[in-house]
């Protein structure tokens, strides 16, 4: 995904694994802030994120889950978790978001990998990293 920057999931609603990860170094605090909306809104229940300023695209998804709510205070059935990964190999993030992404009562059965500006063969990496993640453990 290239900007502008707007996300759609393929859902249809129902919850799912969000990995995102950015190579993309200029995002204003005010799309970050939209964009986590947009997810948010789509029925994302676990959001990982890797890549520059994971960390506040973490809690960009986490004030934006709180805000579906007047009294920041949404139900716990549709809780969002979020987890950054921050100087992983995206290897390593995309095994564990295939793999350790289920909590309480979701079961994480729908995953989706968005890359924003992602640098020359990350796509290719991401390819290569689906597969292998179903065949072995993390790399340490």
């Amino acid at each position: 995904m290239r900007p502008p920057y707007r996300f759609e999931s393929p859902f249809d609603g129902k919850g799912y694994v969000l990995l995102l990860h950015s190579d993309d170094p200029s995002i204003p605090p005010e799309v970050q802030s939209s964009l986590a909306d947009q997810i948010v809104a789509t029925g994302c229940r676990y959001a990982c994120c890797s890549g520059v300023a994971c960390s506040s695209w973490d809690d960009a998804i986490d004030w934006a889950f709180i805000a579906t709510d007047p009294n920041d205070q949404p139900p716990d059935e549709r809780f969002v978790m979020t987890t950054w990964h921050e100087g992983e190999s995206l290897s390593d993030v995309v095994w564990f978001a295939l793999n350790n992404t289920s909590f309480d009562d979701f079961m994480a059965e729908r995953f989706l990998i968005v890359l924003l500006s992602p640098a020359a063969g990350r796509e290719a990496e991401v390819s290569a990293a689906v597969p292998a993640s179903r065949e072995r453990g993390p790399s340490r």
